[in-house]
């Protein structure tokens, strides 16, 4: 999930593809999420839409 200012929040179990966009320049949040995914959810599903500043 994008949050801006080159910020991406993402799932440990996604080696592969975190790799590839920290090689792209992002920083990459990858936090343990297997205990959400074991239900069905993931990391946009437990996410609320954030509220940016028009800096």
């Amino acid at each position: 999930m994008a949050l801006g200012d080159g910020k991406v929040l993402s799932m440990a179990g996604a080696a592969e593809l975190n790799a590839k966009m920290r090689a792209l320049g992002f920083e990459v949040y990858d936090p343990d999420m297997s205990m959400f995914t074991l239900g069905g959810g993931g990391v946009h599903c437990l996410s609320q839409a954030l509220r940016r500043d028009d800096a």
